[in-house]
Parts: structure tokens; C-alpha cells; sequence
């Protein structure tokens, strides 16, 4: 999956929109690893 979160922290009420990727490895038809790549930095200044 490859787009992004958007949100708007209640406290804050900075709201924000991150890129975001979803990596799943499957095995045998099943996930077995999953990855989530995001602008953690971007979500955590939203939230301040």
C-alpha cells in the first residue's frame, strides 16, 4: 500500500498529512512480516 495518513490531533488541532508505505512478506499465502514506513517526525510535530 503506498499513501498516507491524515489526521488532526484533538488536543493540537494541527492537522497533518504523511506519506506512508505497507510492505507484507507472505509465505505459504499468509503475512509473516509486515512494514510500515512513515514521517513519524511529521505525525509527532502535529501532535505537540
Amino acid at each position: 500500500m503506498i499513501g498516507s495518513y491524515i489526521g488532526e490531533p484533538r488536543l493540537s488541532a494541527r492537522a497533518f498529512r504523511s506519506p506512508a508505505a505497507h510492505v507484507d512478506d507472505l509465505r505459504d499465502g499468509k503475512v509473516w512480516r509486515f512494514r510500515q514506513v512513515t514521517d513519524t517526525k511529521l505525525i509527532w510535530d502535529a501532535m505537540k
